[in-house]
């Protein structure tokens, strides 16, 4: 697995990641210390930011600085050959209702 792709709405850029057949992660990819995007990285598991380093887990923690602010972390629930990701819990988790982020077309491409 480990596949992932973008997505973007009028609040965030969201990184959908595949880590099993039914199973996905989707965070905000705009890293919490100077805005950059962050990429996901398969061997380690992990989001990695180019700009200035920062590392996060897959329920948004930071592991390495600069950042020190978790990411934003959404619901991602499968339509079909949809993923519908919604809400956001805030800072980390995998949960929240806070209004809808969108709909990911098919499955995650790159990686």
């Amino acid at each position: 697995m480990g596949g992932y792709t973008y997505a973007w709405t009028e609040d965030d850029v969201i990184i959908v990641v595949r880590l099993g057949d039914d199973d996905w992660a989707a965070l905000s990819a705009v890293c919490t210390h100077q805005g950059c995007f962050v990429g996901y990285r398969a061997k380690a598991g992990d989001l990695f930011c180019g700009c200035h380093a920062s590392v996060f887990e897959l329920d948004g923690r930071v592991t390495a600085g600069p950042a020190e602010a978790p990411l934003r972390v959404y619901t991602v629930a499968r339509e079909g050959d949809l993923l519908v990701v919604s809400g956001t819990s805030g800072d980390r988790g995998r949960g929240g209702a806070n209004g809808s982020a969108g709909r990911v077309a098919g499955a995650a491409r790159r990686g």
